[in-house]
């Protein structure tokens, strides 16, 4: 039989594990928001978890504690605007959207990067650079995925066959404009973010729609 002694000790310990739980996920968002400052202020590459550390309000052996390198910072600060990204992917229209239905869409796109303009800015700079982190080339995958499974232009692109090369290439080539899109939106750079916005609904109800050419004899 349960003593009561028992019972107050499993009581204690359930709390305590909680308690520190509570305080390590409240050390990494500190880290998480410091390290999304700096790194867009310096820049990913230059910016140094000193600084990080210093910013958190931490020390530089408690940081290496919750994070082993500045990659996993990276994905720290990358993971709830990946997450945000694929909400609204599965708010897309589909499987045959109209060209206002992409629009709508487009238009709560640009209410997201309004609200997450620092994230913006940094994963579309570094996802588009040379030697792209390898949490930045996790979200294309996972974006192209979860269009895949809405759009069957986007799922022949990660099909074999013939004309795969092709489609991937279109994909590729959307995802790309529409970051540079949303990274001009996120700059606040007026009308030409709003263009390019529309610019990117375009090819996206081209491709969905697959009124692209797409025979190789078609291709200079």
């Amino acid at each position: 039989m349960t003593s009561k002694r028992d019972v107050e000790s499993t009581v204690e310990v359930s709390l305590s594990t909680r308690l520190r739980e509570a305080h390590r996920q409240v050390t990494r968002q500190r880290i998480s928001d410091a390290a999304r400052e700096i790194f867009h202020r310096d820049g990913y590459r230059d910016a140094r978890l000193e600084e990080v550390a210093q910013l958190a309000g931490l020390s530089r052996s408690t940081l290496y504690q919750h994070f082993g390198d500045k990659e996993s910072i990276l994905t720290e600060v990358a993971e709830p605007y990946r997450l945000g990204l694929l909400a609204l992917v599965e708010e897309m229209p589909g499987p045959n959207p109209t060209r206002n239905e992409i629009d709508v869409w487009i238009a709560r796109l640009a209410r997201f990067v309004a609200t997450e303009r620092v994230p913006t800015i940094l994963i579309v700079e570094l996802a588009n650079g040379e030697d792209s982190p390898a949490p930045l080339q996790q979200i294309g995958s996972d974006l192209l995925t979860a269009l895949a499974n809405r759009y069957p232009a986007f799922s022949r692109a990660l099909q074999d066959g013939p004309e795969r090369t092709l489609w991937r290439a279109w994909a590729d080539t959307i995802l790309r404009e529409m970051g540079w899109a949303c990274l001009r939106y996120a700059r606040d750079e007026g009308a030409a973010s709003v263009a390019a916005l529309q610019v990117a609904a375009d090819l996206i109800y081209l491709f969905v729609h697959e009124k692209f050419r797409w025979r190789d004899e078609d291709v200079c």
